[in-house]
């Protein structure tokens, strides 16, 4: 069994040289496709606009519990993202642009009813990418028309801040809305609450009015902290008490009719009166407020009030930022037409097909090369079978006719290329061996027409010429042509006569001495086949044909064996047993001796076909 051979680079390379056609034409044909696509497509041309989408809205008047927005939410801007690639702004875009009359557009617009394609479609070419680390957003439209692109995107950007207003402008009117209901409610309310607040004081009880009335309780108010406590009760009682002492002056001085203390007295007697209704208002006041009817009556009216001047205020805050539309999204930088369009790129296209072509090319190569396992050339036979290359036979010039046939041109063309090749096959099969040069040669090939009798014929004739008494043996027994080459040389009468020969010698018909013949080359004999054998496998196998490969090894110096092919018949096989014989390996019950060894060499000739000739490639291995 062949020891496996360690893999070099220039085995890599021998198989793309090998292969270089099927590189070259899958190269060829990569690179043409693409170019050819490349080259008749049609451009794509990309337009970017960018946004700016704030975090926080601008604060106009503070009704952010209106228009709040959540901007510290993780999913605020995500949510952005996916109203810019909606479907409702897209058709808005489709009905501004009038995109169904484009076309590029239609189409799908033609095919489509209620524009469910063509929304889809120019969504397709909407790209929304957002910028990392900022608040800008890159909106990016690919068509075949550079303006139409520009166009999209803008329209795109305004119509997404439009929208992001109306929801907003809706929120607010919604609001708006709200409040004047509750503002008209909260309204009448007041009104209500304070009529039953105005009620119960116009209708003060009787009971407070009484105890105010009576002295005991006059003196008991009078002590109360609320008018001690009294600003105006103090400024009423100064003054009183500047009264009185202007009046005990102007006793000392005058008498009781007199006009100044007249004065004086009816000035005290006003004061008085003054100050005693001031404190039954106060002291009326202060036991109404701590009625609990008053006091829930009061509660109430005062909350409906703040409530309602709460609820008006938040509603004239609506009112204007109604009339202040505002938006916290912006169009940092609007798309223009692009010059260049982003695909095909064609320098890439065209590079990335020599890449990928030369790349899979080669490992096209590398698979046929391991799914091909037929021989085409010498390195493969040696590869393969695991035997020395002996020799190559060119095929010759095949556009003249030959003059002599191949299987003798040794000895009809000696100075040709092919008698040249034969001797060094000659040369390579008596140098084989290391001790001594092989005696015996047997010569066989897969399959017929290989070349087998070419070679033996040949190569027997090189062992004549160097001077070996060589004996040529046709034991193909099924199809011989040993006797019709030689016919051709020595074209006397009977010279084509196969009667005698290798059958008949062996089942004892024919002498050995009659049937080998002379031909006109020197120190050649030639054993023929003989008449065809109904049982070729049985004589070739047999022990008379051992015992006559021995008897012959004795008496030529070099014995060539054209045998039939080794894959259709088992002929050569059991020929190949004789070697075993003939070189001393006994078998059970069998006696051989030393003396006996006779070095043997087993030669395969291959022919390598092609469209217009076959080129013989023998090959040899010594016999054990």
């Amino acid at each position: 069994m062949p020891q496996e051979q360690e893999v070099h680079l220039r085995d890599y390379l021998r198989v793309l040289r090998k292969r270089r056609w099927t590189v070259i034409a899958f190269f060829v044909i990569l690179v043409t496709t693409v170019a050819v696509g490349t080259f008749t497509a049609r451009p794509v041309y990309r337009s970017v606009v960018q946004i700016l989408i704030e975090r926080e809205n601008p604060n106009v008047v503070s009704i952010q519990e209106v228009l709040a927005i959540d901007a510290t939410a993780t999913d605020y801007y995500q949510t952005q993202y996916e109203i810019l690639k909606s479907e409702t702004l897209a058709r808005r875009v489709i009905a501004r642009l009038h995109l169904d009359r484009h076309p590029e557009f239609q189409e799908v617009s033609q095919k489509s009813e209620g524009r469910p394609d063509l929304t889809k479609a120019f969504l397709a070419q909407l790209t929304v990418s957002p910028i990392r680390n900022s608040r800008l957003v890159k909106v990016e439209y690919d068509s075949h028309d550079p303006q139409l692109a520009a166009q999209a995107a803008n329209t795109l950007a305004d119509e997404y801040i439009n929208y992001n207003l109306e929801l907003k402008l809706k929120a607010v009117q919604q609001a708006g809305d709200w409040l004047r209901l509750r503002v008209d409610e909260m309204q009448a309310k007041v009104r209500g609450s304070e009529e039953a607040f105005e009620t119960f004081r116009e209708t003060i009880p009787a009971q407070i009015t009484a105890q105010i009335e009576a002295k005991a309780a006059m003196k008991e108010m009078e002590s109360r902290p609320e008018v001690v406590n009294n600003k105006f009760i103090q400024e009423l009682r100064a003054e009183e008490i500047r009264l009185t002492a202007k009046r005990s002056e102007l006793s000392e001085k005058y008498g009781p009719r007199h006009p100044q203390r007249v004065q004086i007295q009816s000035e005290l007697a006003t004061l008085s009166d003054k100050l005693e209704r001031e404190i039954k208002r106060l002291v009326g006041a202060v036991k109404i407020e701590e009625s609990p009817q008053y006091l829930l009556l009061k509660r109430e009216a005062d909350a409906n009030r703040q409530l309602y001047e709460v609820l008006l205020k938040r509603l004239k805050e609506t009112v204007l930022t109604e009339s202040l539309p505002r938006s916290n999204i912006q169009v940092v930088d609007p798309a223009q037409p692009s010059q260049s369009p982003i695909r095909p790129r064609k320098g890439m296209n065209l590079l990335l097909s020599v890449i990928v072509g030369l790349t899979m090319g080669a490992g096209l190569a590398f698979f046929f090369e391991y799914l091909d396992n037929t021989i085409k050339g010498p390195e493969d036979i040696e590869r393969v079978i695991a035997a020395p290359l002996l020799g190559i036979v060119p095929s010759g010039d095949h556009a003249k006719k030959p003059v002599h046939p191949i299987e003798t041109i040794l000895a009809a063309e000696p100075r040709s290329s092919q008698a040249e090749a034969y001797r060094t096959i000659r040369t390579g099969v008596l140098l084989s061996s290391a001790e001594r040069p092989p005696k015996i040669v047997l010569v066989t090939s897969p399959g017929a027409v290989e070349g087998k009798t070419t070679t033996a014929a040949n190569l027997a004739i090189a062992m004549a010429q160097a001077g070996s008494s060589t004996l040529l043996i046709d034991a193909d027994l099924r199809k011989p042509r040993i006797h019709q080459l030689f016919a051709r040389e020595n074209s006397g009468a009977g010279s084509d006569d196969n009667s005698k020969g290798l059958g008949p010698v062996l089942v004892g018909e024919v002498a050995l001495e009659a049937a080998i013949r002379q031909t006109p080359i020197p120190l050649l004999s030639v054993l023929t086949s003989g008449p065809i054998p109904p049982n070729p496998a049985e004589l070739l196998g047999s022990q008379k044909m051992r015992d006559l490969i021995g008897q012959l090894a004795r008496t030529f110096d070099r014995i060539v064996i054209d045998s039939p092919p080794l894959v259709p018949v088992t002929d050569a096989t059991l020929l190949a047993t004789l070697f075993l014989y003939s070189s001393g390996i006994s078998r059970p019950g069998s006696r051989s001796s030393s003396s006996s060894q006779t070095p043997s060499l087993l030669i395969f000739a291959l022919a390598l076909r092609s469209a217009e000739h076959e080129t013989p490639i023998p090959t040899g291995q010594e016999a054990p």
